[in-house]
């Protein structure tokens, strides 16, 4: 009997191994299509008062969360209303839902932080006018009931946060070296120093251009690598001797 057939353990090992290692690459591959079909890098939409914040990643998750949070309700309160408007309305229908909806979680946000809002500036309240939020409730809400509606704008608004969150880690420790730098805002204290410590053009919008650019760069780079993985033609190990065999030959 060989070594394998006497030590059962070691098959054991190796299988979960093998396992481990398929789950870890099915959930990468997970994340990074994810982040590369998220609407913001897709169509581009939305994102110049967005990138705008990216510069620390405590102001990035706010203003994705402040996103989230507006699609979500103006999303929802369309589908539920989207019986009663009349057709010609709707673009009147689509800004006046996109404004309450970003009155309510700016203002809702603004009671607790009340000083993280405000170093927000004008970025938070440009929600109401964002096209990510307008073009939710014409694709989704317009067309969706209200489950459908809560999964789809989730969805979105999550990779959407995951993205930005993203551009802000690369900006903010290349500028600044250390996440957070201004985290004492939380606590309604100012910012003391906020100096770069490092890459300055990074904490500059012309930063957020450039890192934008290099993670479009590497998504195409990821889109060619799949679609060249997925019209590769499966061969058989006795087909690929015999081609090889053949080469030989010739």
């Amino acid at each position: 009997m060989s070594s394998k057939q006497n030590n059962p353990s070691a098959v054991d090992v190796n299988s979960a191994r093998a396992v481990s290692k398929d789950q870890l690459l099915a959930c990468a591959n997970c994340i990074c299509g994810g982040l590369a079909n998220n609407i913001a890098a897709r169509r581009l939409l939305g994102l110049c008062p967005l990138l705008a914040l990216t510069h620390s990643l405590l102001k990035a998750l706010t203003i994705g969360l402040l996103l989230l949070l507006v699609s979500l309700l103006s999303a929802c309160l369309g589908s539920l209303l989207r019986a009663t408007i009349f057709w010609r309305f709707k673009p009147i229908y689509f800004a006046l839902l996109a404004s309450l909806s970003t009155i309510v979680c700016v203002n809702a946000v603004g009671i607790l932080f009340p000083l993280l809002v405000d170093t927000l500036g004008i970025y938070a309240l440009l929600l109401a006018a964002n096209c990510l939020v307008i073009a939710q409730l014409q694709e989704v809400a317009e067309h969706a009931p209200l489950p459908n509606v809560v999964s789809r704008v989730m969805k979105d608004g999550v990779w959407i946060l995951l993205f930005l969150a993203v551009i802000a880690t690369i900006r903010e420790l290349g500028a600044f070296g250390r996440l957070f730098h201004d985290i004492a805002i939380i606590h309604n204290l100012p910012v003391i120093n906020e100096v770069s410590r490092g890459l300055s053009m990074l904490a500059d919008p012309a930063g957020a251009l450039i890192v934008l650019a290099l993670l479009l760069a590497l998504i195409n780079v990821y889109d060619s690598f799949r679609s060249r993985a997925a019209t590769k033609p499966e061969q058989d190990p006795d087909t690929q001797a015999e081609i090889l065999k053949g080469d030989l030959g010739g």
